[in-house]
């Protein structure tokens, strides 16, 4: 019989096609190709295993997609795996689309801008009440903390500081939901610890500033939706600061769910902060959480949990792990 040839469909820039965000798997292996040019349609190699190092042309260490250092290649790597599966499009026959798909490079939409976000039945997108009230707020005060909401800045910090009771951050990797300007990165920063970061935020401009002003960081900054956002991997830690502030609609309906897509996500625990019913001067149009159901809702999600309500009258933080500390005794 005549040499035939192996025909490789993701060959090109490595950088593009090395452990690639957000493929999927395409048509399985298989010997009925419907052409008789061509005798078998092959995967190449074990979908799940890492590709080894990509760096994106960054000159650095770290994987800017992940917020990593990709595994070692040919290592099993579960999340990606996990995103392989979930994008996998077997549907077209091998006669109607004899080509894989499972490097395909369609994009994708684009994401929302916080102008014109909308919110939908399964979505926590918040409602144009919410947008109007931090454009107006970033219009009158500016990229700080008064643009966020926050009384004044050491309110801010006081919360900062109670996450970082969460554990040790410094070179963890670390998702900020609701990262806003980016303050919790730079607050980190100050203090000399250096998380493998990544924010996201449903308001495109204020991702837009932290890639202004951390624009020679690694720190990954995404616009996206806490209830649409899909990470490759999970995050050693997850945290959020006054995600959870204002009382839009169906604002009060998001807690529960959002809490639960941020613990799964979580390597070893996450951290969120609320406002309290037990403050002393609450304030209209604000979201106030009973400390006691919050940490019942924590212990239905993990048997370690914890709440610190010390650091101010009106705030607390709610702490989950994901295996308890006496487990963790040797």
């Amino acid at each position: 019989r005549d040499r035939g040839m192996m025909i490789m469909t993701h060959v090109g820039d490595p950088e593009i096609w090395c452990n690639a965000p957000g493929r999927g798997l395409g048509p399985r292996p298989t010997a009925d190709t419907g052409s008789p040019l061509v005798d078998a349609y092959l995967w190449i190699k074990i979908p799940g295993e890492s590709d080894g190092s990509c760096t994106r042309n960054t000159g650095g260490t770290i994987d800017p997609e992940y917020g990593i250092v990709d595994p070692p290649a040919g290592s099993w790597w579960p999340d990606q795996a996990h995103t392989l599966a979930r994008n996998a499009a077997p549907g077209p026959s091998s006669r109607d689309c004899p080509r894989s798909t499972c490097c395909s490079t369609a994009a994708r939409a684009p994401p929302r801008s916080c102008a014109n976000a909308r919110p939908n039945a399964m979505s926590s997108w918040p409602p144009e009440e919410t947008t109007r009230w931090y454009e107006d707020k970033v219009r009158r005060y500016g990229y700080d903390h008064r643009g966020l909401g926050f009384r004044n800045k050491s309110s801010q910090e006081k919360r900062f500081e109670a996450l970082l009771q969460l554990g040790d951050l410094d070179g963890a990797s670390l998702l900020d939901v609701g990262c806003g300007f980016g303050d919790l990165l730079e607050f980190l920063k100050d203090r000399g610890i250096e998380p493998v970061y990544t924010g996201i935020d449903v308001c495109k401009p204020m991702i837009e500033r932290c890639r202004e002003r951390f624009d020679d960081d690694h720190a990954i900054f995404r616009v996206a939706d806490v209830m649409e956002f899909e990470p490759i991997m999970n995050y050693d830690y997850v945290v959020a600061s006054g995600l959870f502030g204002l009382d839009a609609e169906g604002s009060r309906e998001r807690i529960r769910p959002t809490l639960e897509r941020m613990f799964a996500w979580s390597r070893i625990g996450m951290a969120a902060n609320f406002l309290s019913t037990r403050s002393p001067q609450p304030v209209d149009g604000r979201v106030y959480v009973d400390p006691a159901k919050a940490l019942e809702a924590g212990l239905s999600l993990t048997a370690s949990a914890r709440l610190d309500h010390t650091y101010l009258p009106n705030d607390f933080t709610l702490y989950l792990y994901k295996t308890p500390a006496w487990q963790l005794e040797t």
